[in-house]
């Protein structure tokens, strides 16, 4: 049978801060990971001038138009709506990869320094209060 190991309350708001900074980084990298993939569909349908009136195209299309709106005429192009067996680079799509890649890793860089200077102020709180030092390998083991 497991031991179990006194939390104290400055443990506890530790850990409830790296899970919450996990679910968040979880969203960040799922919010990625669709966008960049339905980009990057669109932009290989589009290179090889795919039927916009095919199911698939059709859905692809739709669902990343929502990822390209605020992208949109940012780089000029010929037409807007693609034109079956007419093939075109969609530099839109790559320019919303890259620029959704930057802003997640921006985000997650300021989440990561903003619960550090969080989990600090507690660690500092809790050294005051008890006049002893935090055993963060407690909180660590806890939150894996």
């Amino acid at each position: 049978m497991e031991e179990s190991i006194p939390i104290n309350s400055a443990q506890k708001k530790l850990i409830i801060i790296e899970t919450k900074k996990k679910e968040i980084f979880r969203g960040l990298y799922i919010f990625f990971l669709v966008s960049s993939v339905f980009l990057f569909l669109r932009i290989i349908l589009r290179l090889f001038g795919a039927n916009p009136q095919s199911i698939f195209a059709g859905l692809v299309y739709g669902i990343s138009t929502l990822f390209l709106i605020p992208f949109y005429n940012i780089i000029p192009q010929f037409q807007d709506m693609p034109i079956e067996g007419q093939g075109m680079f969609d530099a839109s799509a790559l320019l919303a990869i890259f620029c959704y890649g930057i802003i997640v890793l921006l985000a997650i860089g300021v989440i990561h320094i903003g619960s550090k200077i969080l989990k600090t102020e507690k660690q500092v709180d809790e050294i005051v209060k008890t006049d002893q030092p935090m055993d963060i390998k407690i909180v660590n083991d806890a939150v894996k």
